[in-house]
């Protein structure tokens, strides 16, 4: 029985499927069909879908992702969890990203990087990020919600918490704007789309905003990252925000190690608006050297708790001495 491979390209009107390559069904008009195959017992079995585009049919184990979805086409009462990481399909379509429509090179205004590598669009260096350690994110998560539980994680980059949580049982959807950074993350459903436009139709038990990326200088930018978690946080679940440190501005320059042999130092942190800082940091190996310089806007514990509410979230607690991690909730309407 032959293996579907890949679907070529779904689209709002149009599907074609390809088996080994070869188109199996061409142009087909109004949904897309697709022919999935998985491994059952050791015998091979082919799932029909007919799929609704951004919609879930009733008594299907599969939703049609909008472009740019990376998902597991069976449920998980086919597959376990760890047991379906090769078994991925992506779909696209002309604007190959879940509201995204930027050009693959553009940057966002005021980011930038350098060194070896693909670098994304908001200055972040992939094989940079691939080298670096794990420190105890995974564990504060996993001390502050439900073993097991549904996780949105937004901004995952090469899966460098991704994979630690998947590894403490968690069920993780990761979303990252850049393809490069994607293609690094193995076991998780991903989706490529700024996070700021993203919406799934989807609830989760946790979602998961880290990096600092809620410090974004952009008030713009800020509102839409907040306003993502409290749209895609189920009514008893949580969100998870990871601040800056207090003195991240004030403290400049800075240094620290990376790993064993690599050196992270905050070079700079200067106003260029009102109440925005352009951040330089430069990250030094024996064989690479790597730059980033962000936008990134400080806020006290006042002014974040105050942008929580404007979301319609709530500070439920700080985890951790440094109110560097906290956990809110969502308000009731």
């Amino acid at each position: 029985m032959a293996v579907v491979t890949r679907v070529a390209r779904v689209t709002g009107v149009t599907g074609v499927v390809q088996v080994a390559g070869v188109p199996l069904i061409g142009m087909v008009p109004v949904v897309g069909v697709v022919l999935m195959a998985g491994v059952l017992g050791g015998v091979r079995h082919v799932v029909l879908h007919v799929l609704v585009p951004l919609a879930v049919l009733p008594g299907s184990s599969m939703t049609l992702y909008p472009p740019g979805v990376y998902a597991n086409p069976f449920s998980h009462a086919l597959f376990p969890p760890r047991a379906h990481r090769a078994r991925m399909v992506r779909m696209t379509d002309e604007r190959h990203d879940q509201g995204q429509d930027r050009g693959h090179d553009e940057r966002r205004e005021g980011y930038r990087g350098t060194g070896p590598g693909a670098i994304t669009p908001d200055g972040c260096a992939v094989d940079l990020y691939a080298r670096l350690p794990v420190n105890d994110e995974p564990e504060v998560i996993a001390g502050a919600v439900p073993p097991g539980a549904s996780l949105l994680e937004l901004g995952c980059g090469v899966g460098r918490m991704t994979h630690p949580l998947l590894d403490l049982g968690f069920r993780v959807t990761a979303v990252d704007e850049s393809a490069e950074m994607l293609a690094r993350v193995r076991g998780a459903r991903t989706v490529r789309s700024p996070i700021e436009r993203l919406d799934l139709g989807e609830r989760f038990d946790v979602v998961l905003l880290a990096s600092f990326l809620v410090h974004a200088g952009s008030l713009d930018v800020r509102r839409g990252l907040l306003d993502t978690c409290r749209r895609h946080v189920a009514p008893d679940g949580c969100v998870l925000i990871q601040r800056e440190g207090e003195d991240a501005h004030t403290n400049v320059p800075r240094e620290r190690p990376l790993g064993t042999d690599g050196l992270l130092r905050v070079a700079s942190a200067t106003p260029v608006a009102e109440g925005v800082d352009q951040v330089h940091v430069e990250y030094e190996f024996p064989d690479a050297r790597w730059t980033q310089t962000f936008l990134s806007r400080p806020m006290g514990r006042a002014e974040f708790e105050q942008a929580l509410t404007e979301a319609g979230l709530a500070v439920d607690e700080y985890l951790t001495e440094d109110r560097i991690w906290v956990r809110a909730r969502p308000v009731a309407v």
